[in-house]
């Protein structure tokens, strides 16, 4: 019984030492899709950024800054769900971002209201960016040649 709960602990632990880390592991996904992939990928990485922006912006004043990596983790995700080009690590950072947040409630680190408002912002600003794409070509435009020049 001992031993279990050792083994069990050491499992918690640890699991909780990579979703610390999940936040980065999306970053350097959305830097690898921007590096590796042509420009309609940049625009899906540029995409992924507004909607963070305006998530953050959103949590801030609702209060739920605290819970800032759900709405990040989500954002990111579901913005690459939309997208044929990048559906698949898109599910698959989903999968990873729920079960950030399902371990959160089991753990009782967060409250659960917090986490669905989270959910919901991360929703919203996700299929705000999504239907205002065509809005934001010429940002992007802006962005990438910036990027081009500085290469």
């Amino acid at each position: 019984m001992i031993i279990l709960n050792i083994i069990d602990s050491n499992l918690i632990n640890n699991t909780l030492i990579f979703l610390n880390y999940l936040p980065l592991i999306f970053i350097i996904w959305l830097i690898y899709i921007w590096i590796k992939k042509d420009d309609e990928y940049m625009d899906i990485v540029l995409y992924s950024i507004y909607a963070v922006i305006i998530g953050f912006i959103i949590n801030m004043f609702l209060g739920y800054y605290i819970l800032f990596n759900v709405a990040f983790i989500l954002s990111i995700a579901l913005m690459l769900t939309y997208f044929k080009e990048t559906r698949k690590s898109g599910m698959i950072l989903l999968i990873l971002g729920l079960t950030d947040i399902i371990i959160n409630i089991y753990l009782n680190n967060i409250d659960q209201q917090k986490i669905i408002g989270s959910i919901i912002v991360a929703s919203i600003t996700t299929i705000i960016i999504y239907y205002s794409k065509k809005y934001l070509i010429e940002l992007n435009q802006i962005i990438k040649a910036a990027y081009y020049v500085l290469k």
